[in-house]
């Protein structure tokens, strides 16, 4: 039979009828940092809340509000402008691109990484480490232990509790320490501005440091130990007590008024280096350095380099250091010690224009150029005497002429000392001794101006002399007797005298070394030059 158009269109219909039409496969779940999302955003504005166990979540873009709530969450809040609260837990937050607000919740070590764009993240459970990432980033610590990371660019670095970590990183930071108290503050790299806080800040071990770049750090009342690093750097030690700042490289400007002591130094660098209240040093380190003193006593140093040292009113103590060095002690009984260079000194106007023995502030002999004040001799030279009295009565009596020559500028002196020596008595055995000799022997003299403390000692270096030994029942003999054979003659933290300094008197008595049973009284007078 002749086959129809009819059964044709039939044969082919049932034969595409045969063939099975497949269904379009389900699209695969997100994933966040590796980990398959548990729940899902879309690509608009959503709402999503998390369970009370750990969840996944993957906001997509939009600009979308997470609560991840219980559980360690982990959280990529995508693209757009999000808020996400952490909730409980040790959870890990990324707000990845937008400018987004993170908070960390409640729970503990939590993380939280801004990404891009200028996030605002919120610290407010323990240990809680927040990272700005890159864009210009304020983040705010609200508990104990959180770590602050500014990351790149121009961030803002808040705590609002103590014992926080501040890092600002890269770019032009901002960080206030607020109440203070934290171990661990730095800029990073770019000009940052660092407010330490009303508690005390840095550890000097771990101080508040300014990293490099033009940074400018303020203390505020506290006890702050502050390193601003390389580059030209301003810092206010504040009035707090105690503390130090260094400036690092470059022109640095260092102020303290602290009403405790204090150390500024400028280290490398043309630093200007001022105190304005009591009991603080400055040191200008290597440079040009200009130092400004208070209206107290202060040590100003200027370190490296032609200094220019203004010590103002208080009974001041200026060393110019290395460099040809300008010192003006002004107001006040002051002493000035060149160092190394070519010097000039004017002690200010309690005294005449040209050096002399009657004027108060004193100039030590490595000052080249003196004004208004005493010319100070190199050299040290008096008398001592003394006893050493041992057990049972024997006696060792001593006086000495001593000629000390300086060694160190201002602080240290030694010499030769001529000692006449006798020793008699009877010991517990009954045996009387008797002599007599000559002996060599050395003085050693340090001042410690800012102490206002000094020490003498002196020591023969004659070994042995011999001396006559009559015991009962047997022959006098001659025996090898070692003379003052302890600390015979050692003065420690002595007060020194109101300045000038042109004269050291004392006595000491005290239990010698190695003889309990003894006693060493002895005394000295010197007098500056010979």
């Amino acid at each position: 039979m002749p086959v129809t158009g009819r059964a044709v269109l039939t044969a082919t219909v049932a034969a595409f009828a045969l063939v099975a039409i497949p269904h379009a496969q389900a699209a695969a779940p997100p994933r966040c940092q590796g980990e398959t999302a548990t729940i899902v955003g879309s690509a608009g504005r959503d709402t999503l809340t998390g369970t009370n166990g750990r969840d996944v979540i993957w906001a997509g873009g939009g600009n979308d509000r997470i609560s991840a709530r219980d559980g360690n969450d982990l959280v990529c809040a995508g693209a757009g402008t999000d808020h996400v609260h952490a909730g409980n837990g040790a959870d890990r937050i990324l707000g990845e691109g937008g400018d987004d607000e993170l908070d960390s919740g409640t729970g503990h070590e939590d993380r939280v990484d801004g990404g891009t764009g200028a996030d605002t993240l919120i610290g407010t459970s323990a240990g809680a480490q927040l990272d700005g990432g890159f864009g210009d980033d304020e983040l705010t610590g609200n508990e104990e232990g959180v770590i602050l990371l500014g990351g790149a660019d121009d961030d803002r670095l808040l705590a609002r509790w103590v014992g926080l970590v501040l890092r600002g990183g890269d770019g032009n930071d901002f960080i206030d320490g607020f109440w203070g108290r934290d171990s661990d503050v730095s800029g990073g790299s770019g000009n940052d501005t660092i407010e330490t806080g009303g508690g005390p800040d840095g550890l000097p071990n771990r101080p508040v440091r300014g990293g490099s770049g033009a940074d400018t750090i303020l203390g505020q009342g506290a006890r702050d130990f502050i390193d601003a690093g390389p580059g030209n750097d301003t810092v206010d030690l504040g009035e707090g007590e105690g503390g130090w700042a260094l400036g690092g490289t470059g022109n640095d400007t260092l102020t303290t008024g602290s009403t405790s002591a204090t150390l500024l130094r400028g280290n490398d660098g043309n630093d200007t280096l001022t105190l304005t209240e009591i009991h603080s040093a400055a040191d200008g380190s290597a440079g040009a350095d200009t130092v400004n003193g208070s209206l107290w006593d202060d040590q100003l140093g200027g370190g490296d380099g032609p200094d220019l040292i203004q010590a103002g009113e208080g009974d001041d103590t200026l060393t110019g250091g290395a460099g040809d060095d300008d010192l003006f002690g002004e107001e006040g009984v002051d002493t000035c010690a060149g160092g190394s260079g070519y010097d000039e000194c004017d002690g200010g106007p309690l005294g005449t224009s040209e050096p002399s023995s009657e004027d108060p502030d004193l100039c030590r002999s490595d000052v080249e150029v003196k004004r208004n004040c005493c010319a100070e001799s190199a050299a040290w030279s008096g008398t001592a005497d003394g006893t050493l009295v041992h057990s049972g009565g024997v006696t060792e009596m001593w006086s000495a002429t001593v000629e000390m020559d300086e060694l160190a500028a201002g602080y240290y002196w030694a010499g030769d000392a001529d000692i006449a020596w006798r020793v008699g008595g009877t010991d517990d055995a009954g045996c009387t001794y008797d002599g007599a000799a000559n002996l060599d022997g050395r003085a050693e003299l340090a001042i410690f101006d800012w102490e206002g403390m000094y020490s003498l000692s002196l020591w023969r270096t004659t070994v042995h002399v011999e001396v006559t030994v009559d015991c009962p029942n047997s022959a006098p003999e001659t025996v090898l007797y070692r003379p003052m054979n302890t600390n015979a003659a050692e003065a420690d933290d002595q007060p020194l005298p109101e300045a000038p300094v042109t004269e050291l008197a004392g006595t000491a008595s005290y239990v010698p070394q190695h003889a309990p049973e003894g006693e060493v009284t002895w005394s000295w007078s010197l007098t500056r030059g010979r």
